[in-house]
């Protein structure tokens, strides 16, 4: 007997990417607000591209009485999502 089950399932994700860089030194920072006060507005600025991620996509699944299911990822990968 089932205890889950799951038919089709799916669960997309919309990844925006900025053009910023992972690290940023602290005289970054600084000469990055000294330059905003002269030049346009952020949204003018900012390269923003997107894209589309399927982390589960049509997945089926039956989880048994007794069975044991296990989620795993990284902190913030969307788990209990």
């Amino acid at each position: 007997m089932s205890m889950i089950k799951a038919t089709g399932l799916s669960k997309s994700y919309t990844i925006s990417h900025e053009g910023t860089e992972r690290y940023t030194a602290l005289r970054d920072v600084v000469t990055n607000n000294a330059k905003k006060i002269f030049s346009l507005p952020e949204k003018l600025r900012t390269e923003t591209t997107t894209e589309e991620f399927w982390a589960l996509k049509d997945i089926n699944f039956e989880v048994q009485q007794g069975d044991r299911l296990g989620i795993i990822g990284r902190n913030g990968a969307g788990k209990s999502t």
